[in-house]
């Protein structure tokens, strides 16, 4: 037996009350649409010319070193800064500008009061370029340039070839610059570190490093291979003859177990 569809007639009234749903749900998206384009249209009104959005506060986190004060005309954010607006990738850009910030946050907490938090760069020793002495942290980043009466912070670093000259806050990419910083590290962590100053680290010659102290008569040579091991050595030995050797002009750490004095 064969089943008759249903006539054309149901099959038009089927259709046509398809196309009508379809037509309400269309034009009912569109009030939604309309609707939430207006709310968001107000609310945007609202908080960008809307006083209780203005900065009030402005809270500095982390500085030691660096005056709240040059943090904030570098920052320059003002009240007439709205905080929905404000471009907080280009403050932090501004700070992080500054040669002691080594890394910087900016963060808005509601309604009014921007927060900054920075990590400060902690000078390490000071660099010599040419007749210049500048002050750099561990990671080789000059940060200000001392003059005549400043005292140097750490040992003097001296010797380092192909560099005629820095600019403030951009790392310095030298190999012998790293190991020169690499080296006063390793001295820093010996207990001789509290007993004589290490006043000098020079990398004039590629094959070795030498070192000056304001309480000897003659110089450190290192290796740039292990040199944890040789400080080690160097503060065992020099406790165990109570910094007393037959040196005159210089110490030689570079031969493992063995030493060279002269």
């Amino acid at each position: 037996m064969i089943q008759v569809g249903k006539p054309v007639r149901l099959r038009k009234i089927a259709a046509r009350r398809r196309r009508r749903r379809f037509i309400l749900r269309v034009i009912g998206l569109f009030v939604l649409v309309a609707v939430l384009s207006g709310v968001v249209h107000a609310f945007s009104s609202y908080i960008t010319v809307s006083p209780r959005f203005q900065v009030k506060k402005i809270r500095v986190e982390g500085a030691i070193m660096l005056k709240e004060e040059a943090i904030l005309a570098v920052a320059g954010i003002t009240n007439k800064d709205n905080l929905w607006l404000f471009d907080s990738a280009a403050i932090q850009h501004r700070v992080e500008s500054m040669p002691y910030v080594k890394r910087c946050e900016v963060q808005r907490v509601y309604p009014d009061l921007v927060i900054i938090r920075i990590e400060e760069r902690t000078p390490a020793a000071s660099l010599v370029v040419n007749t210049r002495v500048y002050e750099i942290d561990v990671d080789g980043v000059p940060l200000r340039e001392l003059v005549l009466r400043d005292p140097p912070t750490g040992p003097l670093i001296t010797g380092i070839p192909n560099l005629d000259g820095v600019e403030l806050s951009q790392k310095i990419e030298s190999p012998e610059l790293k190991t020169a910083l690499e080296t006063w590290r390793a001295f820093s962590t010996i207990p001789l570190a509290a007993e004589i100053t290490l006043s000098e680290i020079s990398m004039a010659d590629p094959l070795k490093i030498v070192t000056f102290f304001d309480d000897t008569a003659f110089e450190v040579r290192w290796s740039a291979q292990n040199l944890m091991q040789q400080a080690q050595r160097l503060d065992f030995l020099w406790h165990e003859r109570k910094g007393l050797f037959p040196c005159n002009i210089y110490l030689d750490l570079r031969f493992e177990n063995e030493i060279a004095c002269k």
